[in-house]
């Protein structure tokens, strides 16, 4: 269970990215700082993800593959912090029949998260030790897009950055210990402190690339991609992940007014999990 539990923490960390002109350095961290000045003003955005996601696990418990893509689509708004989200989930075990995609609509806020049970539809509320498990391990306000792109703004320097006519896009590429430092740093500004560094030392980076693009006249960012290839060694355990995943954002400061309808709160059952 506690290999399980660490996998799926860094999985949510990770939970938690035409002809150019290329800069390092200075430029960058001139649209580091432009993109959080533009923060101050960001209200509301719409957000899309497709991630496909492929982990080989090997070992004395248990052998297999699984595959996973899914697909998000959503609004976020900042104050106060409220996440609107419809979701849906294509797994594939091994040689297993591929299992009928499941379909969740979320509500999510500080202190609350509001879920569709993917059976028969009916809404459910996380228990209070399962939000404060989330919030610990990923806090909604690092979903923001802008926050995202400022928890990287001490490792500025290790970002390229290319220039067309209406957009910047900043790039970081790193294997081993660089990324491992890298994430380190960026789970401390997070305030996730779930990974601990007998964890990173049974992980191998093999490979991670992160890219922003960022619009030119708001400097709010417009897309983050994510590649990642990581093997991690635990308990006679060997996990092996790949994945790829891309967040689309859009609408800023262009989406009315978010609440959670009184019908989910009023009728939303909570959830029996078990062991909380």
């Amino acid at each position: 269970m506690k290999f399980s539990r660490n996998i799926v923490t860094f999985l949510i960390l990770c939970s938690l990215l035409a002809a150019c002109s290329t800069a390092e350095g200075e430029d960058a961290a001139e649209v580091f700082k432009q993109a959080e000045k533009a923060s101050e003003s960001l209200e509301s955005v719409a957000m899309d993800m497709e991630m496909s996601q492929t982990v080989s696990t090997e070992g004395d418990e248990s052998t297999g593959d699984m595959n996973i893509d899914m697909s998000a689509s959503g609004e976020m708004q900042i104050d106060p912090l409220l996440l609107h989200q419809t979701l849906e989930v294509d797994t594939a075990m091994g040689e297993m029949a591929e299992m009928p995609a499941q379909q969740i609509e979320q509500y999510v806020t500080e202190d609350a998260m509001y879920m569709t049970n993917p059976m028969n539809g009916e809404w459910m509320k996380a228990p209070q030790a399962m939000q404060e498990q989330l919030t610990q391990s990923a806090s909604l306000e690092t979903q923001s897009p802008t926050k995202q792109l400022e928890m990287f703004k001490d490792h500025i320097s290790d970002f390229s950055m290319e220039e067309t006519e209406d957009s910047y896009k900043l790039d970081v590429s790193a294997t081993g210990e660089e990324m491992k430092s890298l994430l380190s740093s960026v789970m401390e500004q997070s305030g996730n402190d779930m990974m601990n560094e007998e964890m990173f030392e049974k992980m191998s980076i093999n490979r991670t690339d992160i890219s922003f693009v960022l619009a030119k006249d708001t400097y709010y960012p417009e897309t983050v991609d994510l590649s990642m290839d990581i093997t991690i060694e635990e308990e006679g355990q060997t996990v092996h992940m790949t994945q790829e995943s891309n967040i689309t954002y859009s609408d800023y400061n262009n989406i009315g007014e978010l609440t959670v309808p009184d019908e989910v709160m009023n009728n939303a059952e909570e959830m029996d999990v078990p062991g909380l």
